[in-house]
């Protein structure tokens, strides 16, 4: 019964928390967007103690998670797309780019002639 009390008072919160929210809306052009979504909200409201008792809960929020986890994949993997073709050397400064060239070119040494052991 408890379980029950809960689930109403929570329902009449969130009646007052909607009422609250429509009337402070700066437009009504707004108010059917916040509707639809406040209507999903309430449905969730309605459907979790269902869920809750038929177990589906638990389901409900790993196949939330697992989507979640399987956006964000999907986007790290385009970035690291992006990372790997980009040429880092458009953003190396034009005189490191000559120091590293004098640099290439003063590493050569010539050797005339070398003895090993007598």
């Amino acid at each position: 019964m408890k379980i029950l009390y809960q689930w109403v008072e929570n329902l009449a919160f969130y009646m007052v928390l909607v009422t609250a929210v429509l009337r402070i809306l700066p437009r009504k052009e707004y108010e059917k967007y916040v509707r639809v979504f406040l209507g999903m909200i309430l449905i969730l409201f309605i459907m979790l103690p269902i869920m809750k008792v038929t177990g589906m809960k638990k389901n409900f929020f790993r196949f939330y998670q697992n989507r979640q986890y399987e956006l964000n994949r999907k986007e790290l993997e385009k970035q690291e797309e992006y990372l790997k073709n980009m040429d880092l050397t458009d953003f190396v400064p034009e005189q490191y780019k000559n120091n590293q060239e004098n640099e290439q070119k003063e590493e050569k040494i010539s050797v005339g002639e070398i003895k090993v052991g007598e």
